[in-house]
This record gives structure tokens, sequence and C-alpha cells, in this order.
């Protein structure tokens, strides 16, 4: 069996590290990724909602204004 020479033990290095390398960064941007997601998903979600009562809010309003408007002009026509 043959030692291994300088240049291949140079190589394995290089190639461990750039793997431990490689590992760190995924797992930094896996990490970043998730906190983005546990931050601003749930901002996004209440912001939708939100503006989502606010419409409906808005929407019942006017159809209780109309309904009301309606019935205030049956009154009228029955007096």
């Amino acid at each position: 069996m043959r030692a291994p020479s300088k240049d291949s033990m140079d190589l394995l290095n290089k190639m461990d590290i750039f793997y431990n390398n490689s590992w760190t960064r995924l797992i930094w941007v896996v990490t970043i990724s998730f906190a983005i997601i546990g931050v601003f998903v749930p901002i996004l979600v209440q912001w939708y909602q939100k503006r989502e009562l606010k419409l409906s809010e808005d929407k019942l309003k006017k159809d209780i204004h109309t309904e009301f408007e309606k019935a205030l002009l049956e009154l009228k026509e029955k007096n």
C-alpha cells in the first residue's frame, strides 16, 4: 500500500474545508429562512386579516344603512 502524498493530503484537507464551510452556510441559510418565515409570515397574515375585517365591516355598515333607508321609505309610504 502506498502512503498518501502531500498533494493528496492537501486535496483532502481542501475538500474537508469546502464541505464544512458548505454545511455551515447551508445551516445559516436554513436558520435565517425559518427566522424570516417565523417573523414575516405572521405579520402578513395579521395584516391580511385586519384588511379583510375592515372590508367586511365597511360592507356590513353599507348593507345596514341601505336596509335602514329602505325601511324608512316603507314607513313613509305607509303614513
